[in-house]
């Protein structure tokens, strides 16, 4: 007989025992038959029974807050386990599991205070100190440098350079700078040189369940079309507000410059962009998000954009992912920055940038993971366009075909946009990850494709060798 089959069938003996009279040692022992069967919902049923039969029991809070944890019902969880914060007779458990839970959420602060407040009222709880190592390992000062290389159909070749390193004031907080340099051109040596410096900082505040982030910085701009050099300030803010259903409530602003046409490399292009999103992170593996974005040009032009996504579990283990989904996506700019080549040609080009005429996108999207070995994972995602069009810019012309000027007008085109990209990342240490990235994508702007190897260093060895533990 299969160890499902006697699972289901010790359940179901468990539940005609207790019909009558139920005890709550017997719920105890029902649910966790439930829960090792992965009904879920049953197993919650139960423990709930147990709670309001002694709302004063530890052992069944205990029990029934490790259950929603590892199941990711966090609310919950705060909710059963709060009444035992700070009893001594609970030993620390309920400040051991919150503490697990605001772990395993991000929320790297609390989960730091809960586990050390546990591992103070029980020393012995060996895993509350392996998650405090956690955490020192994670929150270690790092450096990171990435090299990258793409070239697009424009056409467009760039070369960037990046370093960043960063440190931890607090468990919860993060600052860090980072500067970069990009070489861009069409062919040959380089035609413009664009660097930039930043500082910024992110944290998470409980109290609010928000995290903010924020970076400002500096860049320069120089390009054999530019009179001089072009100085400017970039950089981004945003907030995050947590909201039940494992939902987080987003908005953001920034500031960066555009380098995406030829044009642009001797143009100096500022954009600035808002944002408001609203994405789904479910342990169970459902990820979604839906966004309204608006930039702003500094000729006076918009682009409006709107665009949603959802991403099914089809196979969800510690070994691996698979998730396939659907997104659908719109883009509209209020005039079109497309001129004629030489001012009257009957071909043309963007400038100086490009800008999407009523594009309306639909797609198949699918993602995978797979841990390939205990150092080395490999996650590649994906989509397909099997429903996409545009306004496209035509030039037809004007009186008799020869020497004449073109009249700009629109067509309905349809395109089919795809993108993949690929992430192999191996972790020989606890200090060092690499990660070798490659991309591809076709828009109705243009295919570009993309190469980049970073190496992170994280001094997490020393800081937990030297993590002061009660």
């Amino acid at each position: 007989m299969k160890r499902e089959t006697r699972i289901l069938i010790v359940v179901a003996l468990l539940g005609a025992q207790t019909a009558s009279g139920q005890s709550v040692d017997s719920l105890l022992s029902r649910a966790q038959q439930q829960y090792w069967a992965k009904d879920f919902r049953a197993a919650a049923a139960t423990y709930e029974r147990a709670i309001a039969l002694d709302s004063s029991n530890g052992e069944v809070r205990v029990r029934y807050g490790r259950f929603l944890v590892e199941t990711g019902d966090m609310g919950r969880a705060r909710t059963v386990l709060t009444p035992m914060l700070g009893v001594p007779s609970a030993h620390g458990r309920g400040e051991a599991i919150l503490g697990m839970a605001s772990y395993w959420e991000g929320d790297l602060g609390t989960a730091d205070r809960l586990l050390r407040t546990a591992l103070n009222a029980d020393p012995t709880q060996s895993e509350v100190r392996n998650e405090l190592l956690g955490i020192a390992a994670l929150t270690a000062p790092w450096f990171r440098s990435q090299v990258s290389a793409a070239h697009d159909d424009q056409p467009l070749n760039r070369l960037e350079a990046l370093l960043e390193a960063g440190w931890y004031p607090t468990p919860g907080t993060a600052l860090a700078v980072r500067g970069s340099s990009s070489g861009l051109g069409s062919s040959g040596s380089p035609r413009a040189i664009v660097s930039t410096a930043e500082v910024g900082v992110t944290t998470y505040e409980p109290d609010a369940a928000a995290d903010f982030d924020a970076a400002v910085g500096a860049m320069d701009h120089a390009a054999s079309g530019l009179t001089g050099r072009a100085t400017d300030w970039i950089g981004h803010a945003g907030v995050g507000v947590r909201v039940p259903a494992h939902l987080t409530v987003r908005a953001r602003g920034e500031r960066t410059p555009y380098l995406f046409t030829t044009a642009s490399l001797d143009t100096h292009i500022i954009t600035n962009a808002a944002t408001a999103l609203v994405s789904l992170n479910d342990p169970h593996g459902w990820l979604g998000e839906t966004a309204v974005r608006r930039e702003w040009y500094p000729d006076a032009n918009h682009v409006s954009s709107v665009y949603a996504w959802l991403l099914a579990p089809v196979v969800h283990r510690s070994t691996g992912d698979v998730q396939i989904g659907y997104s659908i996506s719109a883009q509209n700019a209020d005039s079109s920055r497309f001129v004629p080549d030489n001012g009257t040609g009957s071909t043309g080009h963007y400038a100086p940038y490009y800008t999407p005429a009523n594009l309306v996108s639909q797609s198949i999207i699918a993602s995978t993971w797979t841990r390939l070995s205990g150092t080395m994972s490999l996650h590649v995602n994906g989509a397909y366009g099997f429903a996409a069009h545009d306004d496209a810019p035509s030039l037809l012309p004007i009186g008799a075909p020869r020497g004449t000027p073109f009249r700009l007008q629109t067509v309905q085109r349809g395109f089919s946009p795809w993108n993949a990209r690929m992430n192999l990342e191996f972790k020989p240490s606890r200090d060092v990850t690499w990660s070798l990235v490659g991309e591809g994508t076709h828009t109705a702007f243009y295919t570009m494709s993309q190469v980049s190897l970073q190496v992170t260093y994280k001094f997490a060895q020393r800081a937990v060798e030297h993590a002061s533990l009660p």
